[in-house]
């Protein structure tokens, strides 16, 4: 089966959508699928081809997807499909480029298949203002709307969209996918040597203990609130740190509240960490927080979990769903019950942070890349017979 993958901002693999398409990817592949992937270049101004992956001109967008295909310049597109030749459209994007993907699919009769991965460009909208704000939440709005009515079949990875499209006037059915984690990449190692290393690095000692958050920090993550309940849940006293791993507009903002708040002292502010180093802060550390309460799921907790750490979410977002209390993580509801999870874990000795980092890991085993294959090959089928 020849399948078309179509993703914005696949290159940087930043976002949860773009890492999940490369795993997918990979997968299929290995089911003897081919596999093309059309994605978005700002730094282009005419479409080119690299190794199965299309780059189509976009622009700089306030999107959740930093970029935006060019509509006018996606002529070209059409001639690098039709070599190609796909039996079948796969979407990640709901905006131009998934709507060109969309046209496409009509044009030749072929069957499109959605994955959503996040739905705020269509119902917060982005921009520097509230006009902006509200005339970019009309144009997605629009193109979602076009994307449910033209897709054979809609899939997503958060168990709470369903429920936001019904909110928002859009009565459509959608197909539950799992989202898979970069087996290669985030595993758990007791023996990992890389820990001497990185406490020498920021002067710290072996018998701290390290929580850990990954991610955008935009006011949308709520890390003012992860500050916030971090002050209340710990003391000057108690040896640990919290680590933010990640850049955005609010970073300076944020270090200011650390100040404020009188705890940053007690946070080390990582900055941007390329994922293929990121399993070196996970062995540190003794778990993963956060305070989003975001209806997308989020590749970082999941990445955590692979990698041994228990994820401490909120019991309102998407992941949350994933989360098997006591067995690879816990959800708590307000400050006092994070507080408590906090006090709990950071008395782990070494054999017990050990076990548990073991039991925790053991939790992903089965969601590997060729089982997300082989449901999406099956999803596949389907719609073609």
């Amino acid at each position: 089966m020849k399948i078309a993958l179509f993703i914005e901002n696949y290159l940087a693999q930043e976002t949860t959508a773009a890492i999940h398409c490369f795993i997918l990817a990979r997968g299929l592949s290995k089911l003897g699928h081919s596999i093309l992937i059309v994605t978005t270049d700002p730094e282009t101004d005419r479409l080119y081809e690299q190794q199965g992956v299309v780059f189509c001109p976009a622009r700089p967008s306030e999107s959740v997807w930093g970029q935006d295909l060019i509509p006018g310049k996606a002529g070209p597109l059409q001639e690098a499909l039709d070599e190609f030749h796909p039996d079948l459209l796969h979407l990640h994007s709901t905006e131009h480029l998934g709507l060109a993907g969309l046209s496409y699919a009509r044009e030749h009769k072929i069957p499109a298949v959605t994955t959503f991965h996040s739905l705020s460009n269509a119902f917060t909208g982005y921009g520097s203002n509230p006009i902006s704000r509200k005339v970019n939440a009309s144009k997605s709005r629009s193109a979602l709307s076009k994307i449910l009515q033209g897709s054979r079949l809609l899939t997503t990875t958060s168990p709470l969209f369903q429920g936001l499209l019904k909110q928002h006037g859009f009565n459509y059915q959608l197909e539950g996918i799992p989202l898979c984690v970069d087996q290669r990449l985030f595993f758990y190692d007791r023996y990992d040597q890389n820990s001497g290393e990185l406490l020498s690095k920021y002067s710290l000692s072996s018998s701290t203990k390290f929580f850990i958050y990954v991610g955008n920090l935009e006011h949308t993550e709520r890390i003012d609130e992860l500050l916030s309940l971090w002050a209340q849940s710990v003391t000057q006293k108690d040896d640990v740190r919290l680590l933010i791993a990640g850049s955005g507009r609010d970073h300076a903002a944020l270090v200011e509240k650390a100040k404020v708040l009188g705890i940053n002292s007690q946070i080390i502010w990582l900055g941007k960490i390329p994922r293929e180093e990121l399993s070196r802060y996970f062995h540190l550390s003794t778990a993963f927080i956060s305070a989003s309460r975001s209806p997308n799921m989020k590749m970082a907790p999941l990445e955590a979990i692979s990698s041994g750490l228990p994820a401490l979410l909120p019991k309102k977002c998407a992941n949350a769903a994933f989360i098997k209390e006591g067995k690879n993580g816990f959800l708590y509801a307000n400050a006092e019950e994070l507080q408590q999870l906090v006090q709990k874990l950071s008395t782990l000795d070494l054999h017990g942070l050990q076990l548990m980092k073991g039991l925790v890991s053991k939790s992903m085993e089965k969601l590997t890349e060729e089982m997300q294959a082989h449901i999406m090959d099956d999803l596949y089928r389907q719609i073609l017979h």
